[in-house]
């Protein structure tokens, strides 16, 4: 992160990264009726209602570590495929950090806080 970043830490460094490739990155979070349709059954022994907010589908899920969220992404793109909603070489990811980097650095100001 630059020098002058608010919150920066001792151990940061900056480093130039070049993105070789387009990206989407998803509008809003996953919902928790999202993840439990994706999740219902599978074979890994996961819930598929992990939120400490349960009751609440149109609300963000949350309480899944990393290794959660690699699992919903394999079944999420093996259904897609199935479903031949996704084309050929794509696939589900948790954006890389300089991707998100990228994106976050031209939100207007007034949201970078919010998300």
């Amino acid at each position: 992160s630059p020098l002058t970043e608010v919150g920066r830490e001792d151990d940061e460094n900056q480093t130039l990264v070049t993105l070789t490739k387009g990206f989407y990155l998803g509008k809003y979070e996953v919902t928790q009726a999202q993840y439990e349709a994706v999740m219902t059954g599978n074979a890994n022994g996961l819930s598929s209602t992990p939120s400490g907010f349960s009751g609440n589908p149109n609300s963000p899920v949350e309480q899944v570590s990393w290794d959660d969220v690699q699992v919903f992404l394999t079944e999420l793109n093996d259904a897609e495929s199935q479903a031949g909603r996704l084309p050929d070489g794509w696939s589900y990811v948790l954006p890389t950090e300089a991707q998100w980097e990228y994106y976050h650095k031209d939100l207007p100001f007034i949201y970078k806080n919010k998300i």
